[in-house]
C-alpha cells in the first residue's frame, strides 16, 4: 500500500490522494461551484468522493461564508445542486454523480438572514446605518420593534431625550436599482445618503414575515422616524458620562446580531439662493441649528 501511495503521490503535489477508514487509496475531488443569481463568483470546493451529497450541500454553504451576504448564518447550505443541466439527487455520494473538474450551480439557504438597514431621524437630523441578522420566520413588526429599540439606545447614549414610539415608526421596503457588492468578502453597508442613486421605497405588510418580503440580494430596509405632533418634537440633553461615540455604540444591547453601525449628520436637499433675493441676507441666521454638530 505505502508503494501504491508513493506512485500515486508522484502525481499529487496538492495532497488529493488519501487512505479511506479501510485503508483504500482514495482520490479527492476538486469543483467549482456558483450560486445561481451570481455566476461570476465562483468557489473552489475540495471533497472526498466517498462522501455524501449532504455532506457536499453543507461544504458549500462553509464555503460561501467567505461572503459577507452568507457570513455567520444559521444552517447555511446549498440546495437544487445542478452539474451541466442535470440535477443531482440530495442521496448518494459524491463520486456516484461528480467528478474533478466538474462546475456546479446551486441555491443556498439559511434559517436567518442579514438586513441592510437605514434609519431616519426627522428630528434629530440623523441617519442610521446597520445591518441586522434576524430569522426568517419572524414577523416584519417584530423587526420594527428591534430597529427602534436600537435607535432609541443610540439616541440615549448620545445624551439625547428624545424617544419615538412605536406609532411614530415607519417600515418600508427598499430596492436599489444597482448594487455592486452583491457578493463581497468585505462586511459594510452599501447604504448611503447618495442623492443621485435611483431607489425605490415600498410599503411592507408587518404581519407578514422576513422570509415573505426579503431575501439575499433583496434585503434593504428603510424606517423613517417621525413625531407625530410638532410640540412633542423638542428634545433636551440628558447628563450621561462622557464617552466617545465608538463607546457608546458598544453598550448598545440588542435582541438580534448587528454589525457594520454607523451614525451621520442628516444631509438635507437645499435649494440655491441668488444674492440678489430679499431673503439670502438673513437667509444664513434664519437656518435652525442642527444638533447633530455634538456628534
Amino acid at each position: 500500500m505505502s508503494e501504491l501511495l508513493r506512485h500515486l503521490g508522484m502525481h499529487d503535489d496538492e495532497n488529493y490522494i488519501y487512505l479511506d477508514k479501510d485503508g483504500k487509496a482514495q482520490k479527492r475531488v476538486e469543483i467549482t461551484v456558483h450560486w445561481e443569481p451570481v455566476p461570476t463568483k465562483r468557489i473552489l470546493v475540495t471533497c472526498n468522493a466517498v462522501d455524501s451529497i449532504s455532506y457536499l450541500r453543507y461544504l458549500i454553504g462553509e464555503v460561501m461564508e467567505k461572503y459577507s451576504t452568507f457570513s455567520g448564518l444559521t444552517s447555511i447550505q446549498a440546495n437544487n445542486l445542478t452539474c451541466n443541466k442535470m440535477s443531482i439527487p440530495d442521496i448518494g455520494c459524491i463520486g456516484d454523480f461528480i467528478k474533478s473538474g466538474d462546475h456546479l450551480t446551486c441555491d443556498i439557504s439559511s434559517l436567518d438572514i442579514w438586513l441592510d438597514v437605514k434609519i431616519e431621524a426627522e428630528e434629530l437630523s440623523l441617519v442610521i446605518f446597520l445591518e441586522i441578522k434576524i430569522h426568517k420566520n419572524q414577523m416584519i413588526s417584530m423587526l420594527k420593534k428591534n430597529l427602534l429599540d436600537i435607535a432609541n439606545q443610540i439616541f440615549h447614549s448620545r445624551s439625547l431625550s428624545m424617544v419615538y414610539d412605536e406609532n411614530e415608526a415607519e417600515i418600508k421596503k427598499m430596492q436599489l436599482v444597482y448594487v455592486d457588492n452583491n457578493l463581497t468578502t468585505e462586511s459594510r453597508s452599501v447604504l448611503d445618503q447618495n442623492i443621485l442613486r435611483n431607489e425605490a421605497i415600498f410599503d411592507l405588510d408587518e404581519d407578514l414575515t422576513i422570509e415573505h418580503e426579503f431575501d439575499y440580494l433583496d434585503r434593504y430596509v428603510y424606517s423613517r422616524l417621525t413625531k407625530k405632533r410638532q410640540e412633542e418634537s423638542k428634545f433636551s440633553f440628558l447628563s450621561t458620562p462622557n464617552c466617545t461615540f465608538t463607546e457608546s455604540i458598544l453598550n448598545i444591547s440588542t435582541s438580534a446580531p448587528v454589525r457594520n453601525l454607523r451614525v451621520e449628520p442628516q444631509v438635507r436637499k437645499s435649494k440655491l439662493i441668488s444674492p440678489h433675493s430679499e431673503n439670502y441676507e438673513n437667509s444664513y441666521s434664519n437656518q435652525k441649528r442642527c444638533p447633530c454638530i455634538l456628534l
